[in-house]
């Protein structure tokens, strides 16, 4: 039997299967052909992707997902159900940022996504607390396309002071646009992904000597720590940070920016910068589950969902 773990992202779907003793199968598919529709419309779109990549006549053990957007406990219920319809094994749900802590080899602390969104996630006495996570438009603050929000926040800010900022030059070249004024056509209707794939455009300038993508990222940074805090007050462990997800992985002044602001919040901790994929953990929750640990949501224990 083969146990697999799945990383479903805000762009790209991660699928690891241990296939025998010490060797995996790594696929990696465009989240845009998986997610779409109704919760069991993607939980059909993976199903197949599953079938799809594991060997021909292999059985299937265990599987976890940790899947972007997948944040509450009837957002997680269905998706778990239907998926275990799907492919008749059993299956486990998660938002995908529970997947940092055993992918870095942990069991307690606190973990934080910075990708094409925002979200920390931990745990208190087995409960799972969750901050950010709103989406782009709203808040996920540090993430990808909202710091090529933020950015073009702080340009236009500047210009109504009569204000220029290299960053400015940046983001129109890098948005292909003629002037501020029509700044924000790039951003209309635009997805998550769509608008994220620009973010290294605001380190590029950060390079060239930017005060103000200085500034973007530093917020970024401080509103990533300020997620790892909020959860410390409501009780979860914060003794170790682990941070993941594309942008903050990418960029080193990003997690600088994090680890500089947990300091001053007076968050102590053990921050890792995860380098391992995220989709680790899954599988390694899976194989837990297939030695007869219980298939829970928490990297140590059953998980009570809760948002609140």
């Amino acid at each position: 039997m083969i146990n697999i773990g799945v990383d479903l992202g805000g762009t790209k779907t991660q699928l690891r299967a241990a296939v025998d003793a010490g060797r995996t199968l790594d696929v990696v598919r465009s989240s845009d052909q998986i997610f779409g529709g109704s919760l069991g419309g993607t939980a059909r779109r993976l199903a197949r992707f599953i079938r799809e990549s594991v060997p021909a006549g292999a059985g299937i053990g265990s599987v976890v997902v940790g899947a972007h957007g997948c944040d509450t406990p009837r957002q997680c219920g269905v998706f778990q159900e239907r998926l275990t319809e799907e492919l008749g094994v059993r299956s486990l749900a998660l938002n995908d940022a529970e997947l940092l802590l055993p992918a870095a080899g942990l069991t307690s602390g606190v973990g934080v996504v910075a990708g094409t969104g925002s979200v920390a996630v931990g745990y208190r006495s087995g409960e799972l607390l969750v901050a950010g996570g709103w989406g782009w438009i709203l808040g996920d603050e540090g993430s990808a396309p909202a710091l090529v929000r933020e950015a073009a926040r702080e340009v236009l800010r500047l210009n109504d002071l009569g204000e220029h900022d290299v960053l400015a030059d940046f983001l129109l070249e890098t948005l292909d646009v003629p002037d501020l004024s029509v700044l924000s056509k790039p951003f209309r209707g635009a997805d998550a992904a769509a608008v994220g794939r620009f973010a290294p455009m605001v380190f590029a300038a950060a390079e060239s000597g930017s005060a103000a993508a200085l500034r973007v990222i530093d917020d970024g940074g401080r509103a990533l720590a300020h997620l790892v805090r909020v959860l410390g007050d409501r009780g979860a462990d914060t003794s170790q940070v682990v941070l993941g997800g594309g942008v903050v992985v990418a960029q080193p002044r990003l997690h600088e920016a994090c680890a500089e602001h947990l300091a001053r919040n007076g968050v102590r901790c053990e921050l890792t910068v995860l380098r391992e994929p995220p989709v680790a953990g899954a599988l390694a929750l899976a194989e837990s589950a297939a030695a007869g640990s219980p298939l829970s949501g928490s990297p140590a224990h059953h998980v009570v969902r809760s948002r609140t």
